[in-house]
């Protein structure tokens, strides 16, 4: 057992890689594991990393189990170090003095910008062209805290919010690393206050906010596409009174309408619709029902729709 030992609270995609990539270089140094399963995602990676630590022989713990009780599995694992990437848990604070450094954080964005909740699809959303990641040390305000380091990322005007994790989790394991190097030779971990005229946040997001309002611009509308596509649930509309996910699409020119009516298809090429937006049109290139399935569009005077959040919520009842 290393004298360093690491307490990985860890979650989704980007969890999963990263201990892969701990355990390459540092095989003994992982002195426990903890996940949960993500019900807002596709893809079970809580079982994924169970599987792995149970593979490597490496200790588990549900995050239910350890959240009752943190302070009893820090001194069961001896732990050292604790880092957390991808956990929406508060880790008490308490623990910080049985530690050789306090509770360190990775977050999805540059801090200070985007402080808080699902940073990535926001960034996506807003038409930002880069993005990264931040290691921090855990504050009582929530991404507050003195960084560590920070590794930028690019968002392609044609990335979906996958493609961008994916860049996303090797800054995050060449982050983790970096951190790991300076523990494991008994260095002293820099850091630097956070600028706080930079400060942004980004608010949380349920089902319901994955709806298309046809009323926004077709920028506005391909950029939400890719923000919450897979592995997220996918930006979903109606369809004569059924829901469908649109999960790609592509701008188009636009063309003077002397009327819009948002959300109307105007043409139907080879099945996939243009549709009206506020601003703008918007091809429809792949799409599913609730079966999974892609039928082609045959009937032009069509359109999608939006139900009220009140619709929305007695239809889940």
């Amino acid at each position: 057992m290393s004298a360093h030992n690491i307490l990985f609270c860890c979650a989704t995609e980007k969890g999963l890689f990263v201990i892969q990539k701990v355990y390459e270089k540092f095989p003994n140094i992982i002195g426990l594991i903890s996940s949960f399963p993500d019900i807002k995602c596709k893809g079970d990676f809580n079982n994924k990393i169970e599987e792995f630590a149970k593979k490597k022989e490496i200790p588990f713990i549900a995050a239910k189990k350890i959240n009752k009780n943190f302070k009893k599995y820090i001194f069961k694992y001896k732990i050292k170090n604790v880092f957390a990437i991808g956990w929406k848990y508060i880790i008490p604070f308490e623990i910080n003095k049985y530690l050789d450094n306090s509770i360190i954080i990775f977050h999805d964005s540059l801090l200070p910008e985007l402080r808080g909740f699902s940073p990535t699809p926001t960034a996506i959303m807003i038409g930002k062209k880069e993005t990264g990641v931040t290691a921090f040390f855990a504050a009582k305000l929530f991404d507050s805290g003195d960084i560590i380091f920070q590794k930028r990322v690019s968002i392609n005007k044609n990335n979906y919010v996958n493609d961008v994790i994916s860049k996303l989790k090797k800054a995050y394991a060449e982050l983790v690393l970096k951190i790991i190097e300076l523990i494991d030779r008994d260095r002293k971990i820099p850091s630097i206050k956070q600028k706080q005229k930079k400060i942004t946040y980004s608010i949380w997001r349920d089902e319901f906010d994955l709806q298309i309002d046809w009323n926004k611009s077709a920028k506005e509308i391909y950029d939400f596409i890719r923000a919450v596509s897979y592995p997220y649930l996918g930006a979903y509309t109606y369809y004569e009174g059924k829901k469908f996910i649109i999960k790609k699409s592509q701008l188009v020119p636009d063309i003077k309408l002397v009327i819009r009516e948002s959300g109307k298809f105007w043409s139907i090429l080879s099945g996939q619709p243009v549709i009206v937006c506020g601003k703008g049109m918007l091809k429809i290139s792949e799409w599913e029902d609730t079966d999974g399935k892609q039928k082609p569009f045959k009937k032009l005077r069509s359109r999608f729709y939006k139900r009220s959040i009140d619709e929305e919520i007695q239809n889940t009842i």
